[in-house]
């Protein structure tokens, strides 16, 4: 099997496409919060289903740089493979949203994951798979990867601490840790799932990045 050579799978251009996108739905989340219709928020609705698009994404990412990288840190792109199934699933409360809704409110219709036949297994089967992934993680030796990606200038020292910093927004405009945004006048729902999709793509940004340290094969 070939791949792509590597500018063309971890060039600075592709990093600073997607870190761009993550950046402009960060300063557009306080507009739309104000002037966008509250459905695009809503459970299943446009902004939650992009958020499940970026962590399908970089699921596939991390199958595709796990095939693709040294066998001593492979086993790092498992564990963010993992992680990022678990959070595609809980956008998704776990199927919930596929069954038809228990309610509609101003801010849209809810699910219930009580409803699904498997809902006993789920925290188990989770819980399982964030063994697998700490596991994972344990055994690809993380401290070769992160010289390797300090040697390659492939730290993704920005990623991180945007992620940090819209889910520090995220969490206040729910009001949730003592942090708060009372006083703004746009609609918090909205800025809560627009931030975390910016959240999200910084993640992805985060991973293309430290890609840079990946070795090329053919």
């Amino acid at each position: 099997m070939s791949f792509p050579d590597h500018t063309s799978l971890h060039s600075a251009a592709g990093v600073q496409a997607i870190r761009g996108a993550g950046v402009v739905m960060l300063v557009a989340a306080w507009a739309l919060s104000l002037h966008a219709p509250v459905r695009i928020s809503w459970e299943n609705g446009l902004l939650e289903n992009a958020q499940v698009a970026v962590l399908i994404a970089a699921a596939f990412l991390s199958a595709f740089l796990y095939r693709r990288d040294d066998a001593g840190v492979r086993r790092l792109w498992i564990a963010a493979g993992v992680l990022w199934i678990i959070l595609v699933a809980r956008e998704l409360s776990w199927g919930a949203v596929f069954l038809d809704p228990v309610g509609m409110t101003h801010y849209g219709p809810s699910f219930s994951s009580s409803l699904l036949w498997y809902r006993p297994a789920v925290t188990p089967i989770v819980a399982l798979a964030l063994i697998v992934a700490v596991i994972a993680f344990a055994t690809s030796d993380p401290i070769a990867a992160f010289k390797r990606a300090w040697r390659h200038g492939s730290l993704p020292l920005f990623d991180f601490f945007a992620f940090a910093a819209a889910m520090l927004i995220s969490t206040a405009s729910e009001g949730h840790m003592g942090l708060d945004l009372g006083a703004w006048p746009g609609d918090h729902q909205i800025l809560e799932e627009a931030v975390e999709l910016a959240a999200y793509i910084f993640l992805l940004s985060g991973q293309l990045k430290l890609a840079g340290g990946v070795p090329d094969r053919e």
